[in-house]
């Protein structure tokens, strides 16, 4: 193990935390990607929650992530909770 590896595991660590927070504030900050999202949910909180559901799954299935625990303050105002990640 090289001496970076401590801190290389420490950032990734940090970042898979709350990598689906993230996401969602990148969504949020990209004028493109915003657009497509609301045009994907509308005003349907239903499919919003599935949606948002959908690509929580996406997340830790793509970057093979293990849930924690919920974390009920998100940054983004997309996601009113969402599952760390380890």
């Amino acid at each position: 193990m090289s001496q970076f590896d401590n801190f290389f595991n420490e950032v990734f660590d940090k970042f898979s935390k709350d990598i689906t927070d993230r996401i969602f504030l990148m969504i949020e900050n990209d004028p493109e990607l915003m657009d497509k999202y609301s045009s994907l949910v509308g005003n349907d909180k239903k499919v919003k929650d599935e949606l948002n559901s959908e690509l929580g799954k996406e997340i830790r299935k793509k970057y093979d992530l293990e849930n924690l625990k919920k974390n009920k303050n998100p940054k983004s105002s997309l996601i009113e909770t969402y599952r760390e990640h380890k």
